[in-house]
């Protein structure tokens, strides 16, 4: 009986353990992998995304064989062989523990000759590797710019037989081309997306020439198309596409004497830097009037002594050194959004808007100059504009802006310091563009050299004055406008409710 008790005992011991450290033992396997490289060709080995942007470390017999570089940044660690041999690299992380595994063997084929030149080719053309594989030289990747697949397909020819292409178009390049279209059309109402290699131009045009302009200059930047290998071996069955979709509409003539809406959103900018630097090493000791005294007499010290005392109190005795420096930064930012309606020839009364703000103190109230509460208005007390719509597209406004902002800088003596800014102009913008209607930039610079503090001491015994004060002060004002021409007062809502997670229920 003892016996089985005891078997049965180490057989539970057995299996408790087996299965405790099961979950370490698959948790602490590291991941191993094995990669041909060839002499003279350069390999790009890409990490996980779990190990970009980390320190690694890499420890092995790997520097015997082949070159080694590592981008953080991309992950990306490029083996350069210069011998033939296998050899092992170890990925470790900071604390050195160890993350994967890799065998390298570095050996030498005959199409090493043929990847070295068509590597050399092809230096030009970003986004593609050089391989051999399955006894080939096989160039794979994506490229961007549609002109390189000609490049790549006339070497690769010149290698038939020994070399082929597996390079396709990046989806991005057709992403870049769309935003060199809307560029070029120039036209704040028409937008230019890529949608699975189809143009497509969507918004509005005041007349059908600019409907005709767009299309035309999407016609000029229109790629390349480039046919894949299993399409052109009928491999694959590729639908019929048009390269580009016009969605542009004309925008609707005016009706029921209704006028245009405008949209009109105005920056305020101003900028304040001030620096002060002083210095100031003094010593100029003095006699105190009330401290120094003089006395004379004789006897008392022998036959016929004669003695004189001259005692006195010297102030600022030891010297005495002031050093300061100063930096002060400020950004003021007022910003305005109103719509309104285009005042036309009528001279309308446009768009108005305040927003001020009142701060309370004490002053004179009256004739009689008694004491009371008084209100100091700052922010943007004064702002009118009167929005037409002009141009031989109906997208340019003409604005007549009258603009006046106060800002609170201080006080001295219980009264506020503020500062005015207007302009008054008149202007014309682009729809959707912006103008900057006005700006003063300002630039001051005080400098002074061993000038005597106000409280110096009179009559020192001598005076020993090394000071430097230096002041400057810089200001700028700018103002910015933006003119946007609204189908509907309404648009625009939606997205404003999606950015502050407003809901209409």
């Amino acid at each position: 009986m003892k016996k089985v008790f005891y078997y049965k005992n180490v057989c539970f011991f057995m299996l408790w353990s087996f299965l405790f450290f099961i979950p370490f033992t698959f948790g602490a396997e590291v991941l191993k992998e094995s990669i041909p490289l060839y002499m003279g060709i350069q390999y790009d080995y890409k990490l996980s995304k779990s190990l970009k942007g980390k320190k690694l470390k890499f420890e092995g017999s790997y520097k015997r064989y082949t070159g080694l570089k590592h981008n953080a940044v991309t992950g990306v660690i490029r083996f350069t062989p210069r011998k033939k041999g296998v050899g092992a690299l170890n990925i470790k992380d900071a604390s050195g523990r160890i993350l994967k595994k890799l065998t390298l063997t570095v050996g030498k084929t005959n199409l090493q000759q043929a990847a070295t030149e068509i590597q050399s080719l092809l230096r030009t053309v970003d986004g593609i590797q050089v391989k051999i594989l399955n006894n080939k030289v096989v160039v794979d990747g994506e490229i961007i710019v549609p002109k390189d697949m000609r490049r790549i397909h006339d070497v690769v020819q010149e290698y038939a037989g020994k070399a082929t292409s597996l390079v396709t178009l990046s989806p991005l390049a057709q992403n870049k081309v769309a935003k060199f279209i809307e560029k070029e059309i120039n036209d704040p109402n028409i937008t230019v997306r890529a949608t699975n290699m189809v143009f497509i131009l969507e918004g509005f045009a005041n007349e059908q020439s600019e409907i005709d302009r767009a299309v035309q200059i999407t016609q000029l930047y229109l790629p390349d198309h480039i046919t894949d290998r299993a399409v052109s071996e009928q491999k694959v069955k590729e639908w019929s596409r048009v390269p580009y979709l016009n969605h542009i509409k004309l925008r609707p003539k005016k009706v029921d004497g209704r006028s245009k809406l405008i949209q009109l959103i105005v920056h305020y900018v101003e900028l304040n830097k001030d620096y002060a630097d002083s210095f100031r090493f003094q010593w100029t000791p003095a006699l105190a009037k009330d401290e120094t005294k003089f006395s004379f007499h004789s006897g008392g010290g022998g036959l016929g002594a004669v003695g004189g005392i001259i005692s006195g109190t010297i102030s600022n005795f030891l010297p005495k050194l002031n050093w300061a420096k100063s930096f002060g930064f400020a950004r003021i930012l007022h910003s305005a959004n109103v719509i309104t309606e285009d005042v036309g020839d009528t001279n309308g009364p446009g768009a108005r808007l305040a927003a001020k703000k009142r701060t309370p103190y004490q002053g004179s109230v009256g004739q009689s100059g008694e004491q009371g509460l008084l209100m100091a208005e700052t922010g943007i007390t004064e702002l009118t504009i009167k929005p037409r719509v002009v141009g031989p597209r109906s997208d340019s406004v003409h604005l007549d802006i009258t603009f006046q902002v106060d800002n609170l800088v201080g006080s001295a003596g219980g009264q506020p310091i503020t500062t005015n800014r207007a302009i008054s102009t008149r202007i014309h913008v682009q729809s959707g563009l912006s103008a900057v209607i006005g700006g003063i930039i300002s630039n001051k610079t005080f400098s002074d050299y061993n000038r005597e503090p106000p409280n110096a001491v009179k009559n020192p015994v001598f005076s020993f004055l090394s000071a430097k004060k230096f002041h400057r002060s810089q200001s700028q004002f700018i103002v910015f406008v933006t003119p946007i021409i609204k189908s509907s007062a309404s648009s625009g809502v939606k997205r404003i409710k999606k950015k502050f997670k407003l809901s209409s229920n």
